[in-house]
C-alpha cells in the first residue's frame, strides 16, 4: 500500500476509533439512573477492560506514528 494510502488508512482507521470512543461517552454520560443501574460488575468490567485495551492500543499507535516521523521530543 505504502505512502499516501497508508496516511489515508491511518486517516480513516482514527477517525473511526475516535467515534466509537466518542459514541461510547456519549451513551454512557446519557444514561438515566435506570440504565445506569445496569452496568452491573459483571457487566461493566469486561466493558472497562476493553476501553482500558482500546486506550493502550492507541497510545501504542500514537508512538509508533511518532516513532515513523522521527519525532524524539517529549511524548504526551
Amino acid at each position: 500500500m505504502g505512502d499516501q494510502a497508508c496516511k489515508l488508512k491511518i486517516i480513516l482507521d482514527s477517525g473511526s476509533a475516535a467515534g466509537y470512543a466518542r459514541a461510547v461517552c456519549s451513551m454512557v454520560q446519557s444514561m438515566n439512573d435506570e440504565d445506569a443501574a445496569r452496568l452491573t460488575d459483571p457487566v461493566a468490567y469486561p466493558i472497562i477492560e476493553n476501553l482500558i485495551k482500546a486506550e493502550k492500543a492507541l497510545e501504542k499507535a500514537h508512538n509508533q506514528l511518532l516513532d515513523a516521523i522521527g519525532y524524539d521530543g517529549p511524548r504526551p
